[in-house]
Parts: C-alpha cells; structure tokens; sequence
C-alpha cells in the first residue's frame, strides 16, 4: 500500500502522484512505523483510542494531578514489553 506524507513530509513535492498502491490509513501507518522501526513520529497509538476511553471513564494522566490520593480511577494503556521474573535456573 502507497503511504502517503505524514506531517513531517506534508510539504513534500510528488512529482506524478500516480502509484499503483493504495494509501494507507493513518493506523495503517502507525503500525508499518513500529513494524519497521520501532517508533512512530505520527500521533501517539492511545490518540486512536481516546474517545472510547473517555466513554468508559479512564483517567488522563495530566488529570490524576486533580485527584485525591486514593481515589478510585481507570486508566488505559498499551502493552509494549512482557517480562516475566527470573528463574533459579535462569
């Protein structure tokens, strides 16, 4: 699939525009980012996610400076490493 410039390369001149692949997605694109390189510099992954967690009621982490300490809250978030605890035998 054709990517198209992201906002880093908006002002990006294309000399024939006429590629034979589909554009991508901004999500699309976001994933081919982390695929190939393991960042993205386009929107942060939880933007595409943000109205759903705030119609289930997650907590912004700029927010929790408001709350009061033990306030009962929910978060969301994105899994990046699974690490499990070492063994006796490594």
């Amino acid at each position: 699939m054709a990517r198209p410039a992201g906002e880093l390369y908006e002002e990006l001149y294309e000399p024939d525009g006429n590629s034979p692949l589909t554009p991508m997605t901004r999500p699309e694109r976001m994933d081919a980012d982390f695929r190939g390189t393991g960042l993205t510099i386009g929107r942060h992954p939880v933007a595409y996610h943000r109205s759903e967690l705030n119609k289930l009621g997650a907590c912004r982490a700029i927010d929790m400076q408001q709350l009061r300490n033990g306030s009962a809250i929910k978060v969301g978030g994105w899994v990046i490493v699974r690490q499990r605890p070492g063994t006796a035998k490594g």
